[in-house]
C-alpha cells in the first residue's frame, strides 16, 4: 500500500474476493485510534520500556534529496493535536507502563506551534 494504509487495509479485507488498492488520505489524523501493542511481547524488543510515536504525516515540501516524497507523493502535511499526543502518552503509560517514547517523524518541527504546546 502506497501512502497511509489504515483505511485502505480495511477496504482490502471488506471486499469479497476482490482486491482493491486505493489510497485515501486521512484529513484529520486525530481520528486514528491509538496503535495497539497488546499482541506484541514488548519485553522481547531491544528498546524495552520504550514505544515509537508519530506526531505528523506528510511533508511541507518536496525536496529533491528527500525520500519522504516517495512515501507521501500527494499528501499534505498534517499533525496530531497536542491533546491527542498527551492522551496517547497517558494511555501508554497507564496500559503498558511505558514512560519513554521515540518520535519517528521525519518532520516533527513542521508545525512549531503544535510542537511547543506538547
Amino acid at each position: 500500500i502506497e501512502g497511509e494504509g489504515e483505511k485502505t487495509i480495511k477496504k482490502i479485507f471488506e471486499i469479497n474476493g476482490k482486491h482493491l488498492f486505493e489510497y485515501e488520505e486521512i484529513e484529520n489524523i486525530d481520528l486514528i485510534n491509538f496503535p495497539d501493542f497488546d499482541k506484541l511481547n514488548l519485553k522481547l524488543y531491544k528498546t524495552r520500556g520504550c514505544l515509537p510515536v508519530l506526531m505528523s504525516r506528510g511533508c511541507i515540501n518536496k525536496c529533491r534529496f528527500c525520500s519522504e516524497k516517495n512515501l507521501y507523493k500527494q499528501i499534505k502535511y498534517r499533525t496530531h493535536s497536542p491533546e491527542y499526543m498527551i492522551n496517547l502518552f497517558e494511555f501508554y503509560i497507564k496500559k503498558y507502563g511505558i514512560r519513554t517514547f521515540v518520535f519517528q517523524d521525519s518532520l516533527i518541527n513542521g508545525d512549531l506551534r503544535k510542537l511547543e504546546h506538547l
